[in-house]
């Protein structure tokens, strides 16, 4: 389905436990984005599953507005390499495809390009994402401006789900607590995540997901955080 498979630049938007590419869909004609989890952490039970519960949870919201758009499932394929010593392993690449964006809010502020209208248009669009995921009981647990991502028609788009967890009191937890690291980047997590309280109550992470919105909007407007 997918070919012209080509590096998001050396490491552009590469995550902790993923890389990405860019690819030609055959079946809808576009360029799109692939995500694929790093060989290297093949071992990391927890960053594994989590790259699977990113896939489900995207493709729950599919084609929801203000979301990145999910385009095809995980899927997984298998590459021989062989050593010099003529040992050969046969690693596994898992992937799924989401819609291809220009770049990401970050980026942006980086270069100075928006005005304060047009940061006032996005942070609303930031809002809606984050309400429509918590109304799907989701929570994002990892709100920043490198997560929303910029279409290449001017629309914001909430992105990367690996470290979100469903709060649907069905869908169990990956892990039972959190108390030796706290989900997130630490410059926008809410003090009540970084005190390991969501292990006590996981539903404090609606309230961390609006401290780290906040956390953003302070960002587009002083350029600090």
């Amino acid at each position: 389905r997918f070919s012209g498979v080509q590096r998001l630049g050396a490491s552009g938007g590469d995550g902790h436990f993923s890389m990405m590419f860019t690819a030609n869909d055959g079946q809808t004609g576009r360029r799109v984005a692939l995500k694929v989890y790093h060989p290297d952490r093949q071992s990391e039970t927890y960053r594994l599953f989590s790259f699977h519960r990113e896939e489900e949870i995207l493709r729950t919201l599919a084609n929801q507005s203000d979301i990145l758009c999910w385009v095809a499932q995980r899927s997984t394929f298998n590459e021989a390499v062989t050593a010099v010593n003529g040992m050969t392993w046969n690693i596994p690449f898992h992937y799924y495809a989401v819609e291809l964006a220009s770049c990401s809010v970050a980026e942006i502020l980086n270069s100075g390009r928006w005005d304060a209208e047009r940061k006032l248009v996005a942070f609303r669009a930031m809002c809606r994402a984050m309400q429509r995921i918590h109304t799907a009981e989701i929570a994002h647990r990892d709100i920043k401006p490198a997560n929303f991502l910029v279409m290449d028609n001017g629309e914001v788009k909430l992105s990367d789900f690996g470290a979100a967890c469903c709060l649907d009191k069905v869908t169990k937890p990956l892990l039972a607590n959190y108390a030796d690291f706290h989900p997130g980047d630490t410059r926008y997590v809410a003090p009540e995540m970084l005190a390991s309280l969501y292990d006590e109550d996981p539903r404090i992470a609606y309230k961390g997901d609006v401290f780290s919105l906040g956390a953003t909007l302070f960002e587009l407007f002083t350029g600090n955080i």
